[in-house]
């Protein structure tokens, strides 16, 4: 007798089709407590996982334990507050929208592979914030704010800023060592007090053909020991600016204002564009090389 194997594909078998390529879903519901597997709709995220907040579910709490997700979405009318250890984010980054609030209490950390910020978001509670990796995009007329002494640190990163506004305040700092691309032509920068700085060792490129306006209010600085690099037929304005070794390159028409005198500490200043100031241009240990 002769046997008959009949093959039935496993997706018309089930009735569906399966992704095996996909992460695993969880989704947040509301009850506070990150670590209740009730309050997610498929667990408690872990590192495979992407976890995404519901609309208008309260915030959700990392307290007594390391968290982990391999993405996370706040969507609006959620919030996010780490009081204790550690929130690591993968490469699926993490996404914000409709100006959410994320709360990193001081001596912890939240880590994230990237992500995405629409229309705004605030970091705040005196912890660290750290994107290693990826891109960090700040997109329709988003305005991100740091408070509270909050640390963010964007290393290894690039990050797109559109129209909107980048707000330091509250003795926060931003430390930059990967390249930022400043795009929007109505974007500005705002650092107030004496303790907020964003310092960069990195590169920070201003492209939008405009005019960006770095604002420094009680004391605040933008400290350069890495490259600023302005394009053509673009200007930027300092109030309160600070060389730590650092390079600036002008593109042709373009122009920089440092607010008074500009020295450079082992750096160069080249291109075709123009300094502005009120003072003198000092070069210790560099040098200047006009385009």
């Amino acid at each position: 007798m002769k046997l008959h194997v009949l093959t039935v594909p496993l997706a018309l078998a089930l009735g569906t089709v399966i992704s095996l390529n996909a992460s695993a879903q969880t989704t947040f519901n509301g009850g506070g407590d990150w670590f209740n597997a009730a309050n997610w709709s498929a667990g408690v995220p872990t590192a495979a996982t992407d976890a995404i907040l519901a609309f208008s579910s309260g915030t959700a709490t990392i307290n007594g334990a390391d968290a982990s997700a391999q993405s996370l979405t706040v969507n609006f009318g959620s919030d996010l507050t780490i009081t204790s250890n550690r929130l690591d984010v993968g490469s699926g980054g993490m996404s914000m929208t409709s100006a959410r609030t994320v709360t990193v209490s001081s001596g912890v950390v939240l880590e994230s592979g990237g992500g995405d910020i629409d229309r705004g978001g605030l970091f705040t509670g005196g912890g660290a914030i750290n994107f290693s990796s990826g891109t960090l995009d700040l997109n329709n007329d988003s305005f991100l704010t740091l408070s509270g002494g909050t640390t963010l640190t964007t290393s290894a990163t690039t990050i797109k800023t559109e129209a909107g506004s980048l707000l330091i305040n509250g003795d926060s700092s931003w430390n930059n060592s990967g390249t930022m691309s400043v795009q929007g032509g109505s974007s500005r920068l705002d650092i107030q007090g004496a303790s907020s700085m964003f310092s960069n060792t990195g590169t920070f490129n201003v492209t939008n053909g405009n005019t960006y306006n770095v604002n420094s209010l009680n004391g605040g600085m933008f400290q350069n020991g890495g490259l600023i690099s302005v394009a053509d037929n673009t200007s930027v304005v300092f109030q309160n600016f600070s060389d730590a070794g650092g390079s600036i390159q002008l593109g042709t028409g373009s122009s920089i204002n440092t607010g008074g005198s500009l020295t450079l500490n082992g750096g160069t200043l080249s291109g075709n564009g123009t300094v502005n100031g009120s003072a003198n241009l000092t070069v210790v240990g560099g040098n200047v090389s006009p385009g």
